[in-house]
Order: structure tokens, then sequence, then C-alpha cells
């Protein structure tokens, strides 16, 4: 059990870790959006790459992001009945789920590997004057969707806890 402990502990250390190194991001983003603004007013040119790039970024802080945020229970859901439920009968209802959790992440998993592989052999890149290559991006939806079927798995774990009588660590 001790194990099982640890290995749930070093996944919600990896989404806190990539969940928070992700965020900085929107920096990133704002400093984009007011460079952009700026060549834009003042001098009446306009920077090529950047409305790209802050589409990069904000995937990125998103797709990545989402596994902390479902670490955190962040995540929307229809509370007006889950919320009043005890622990219990929201870990049954959260065990349940699990299957459509699964077919969800399954399908990101799958179309993101393969948009990621059709991207790098077929040299896929943007139809921008920019014209950046495709697959870091489409990339980060398969290692989003790991992320967040590993944080899901943890979780399924924790609920199965709960369910029998034990304690949530987290």
């Amino acid at each position: 059990m001790k194990k099982i402990g640890q290995c749930l502990h070093w996944i919600d250390k990896i989404s806190e870790s990539v969940g928070k190194l992700v965020s900085f991001l929107i920096l990133f983003i704002v400093a984009l959006i007011l460079a952009h603004i700026v060549a834009r007013a003042v001098f009446d040119s306009t920077i090529i790459w950047a409305d790209e790039l802050i589409q990069f970024f904000f995937s990125a802080m998103v797709l990545l992001g989402g596994a902390y945020a479902l670490s955190l229970g962040r995540h929307v859901r229809m509370d007006l009945f889950y919320a009043k439920l005890p622990p219990k009968k929201k870990a049954t209802l959260d065990i349940i789920t699990f299957i459509f959790f699964c077919l969800f992440i399954g399908l990101m998993l799958w179309k993101g590997l393969d948009a990621t592989w059709d991207s790098i052999r077929l040299g896929e890149r943007s139809d921008s004057v920019w014209g950046p290559v495709q697959w870091p991006a489409k990339m980060f939806i398969f290692l989003g969707a790991l992320l967040i079927c590993l944080q899901g798995l943890a979780k399924l774990i924790r609920d199965f806890t709960v369910l029998l009588g034990g304690k949530n660590d987290g």
C-alpha cells in the first residue's frame, strides 16, 4: 500500500510541476499580445508570427495544465447534486463515470498520437506566412491526454480507497 501511495504522490507532483510550469505561459501570451498591439498602433506594422505563437502557447497551457486542474478537482462538473453527496457516494459516482473518462482520454491519446505522427511524417507546416512545423502543437494533445490519464488513474485509486472505507490522502 505504501508503494501505491508513493506512485500517487509522484503522479500528483508531475501534474503539479507541469501545471505550474505551463501557467507561466500566460505571461508570454500577454507580452506577445501587448507587443502586437504596440506594433500595430505605434509602428503601423504587424508581427506575423504573434497570433500563431499565442495560439500555440495557449494550447500548451490548456492541454498540459489539465492534469493539474484534475488533481485539484477544478474541472467542470454538474455540482447541483454532486456537491451535496457524502464522500462515498461521490466516489461511487466518480467510479461509474470513469468509463466515460476512459473513452474520452483514450480517444485523445489515440488521435493525438496519430495526428502527431502524421504531422511529423508529412512535414506538416502551417499555411501562414510564418509557416512553423505543426507537430509540436499536435503533440500537446497526446502529452496532455497522457498526463490527464495518469491523474485520472490516481483519482480512481483514491475513489476506490474512499469507497472501501479508507482515507482519501489527496
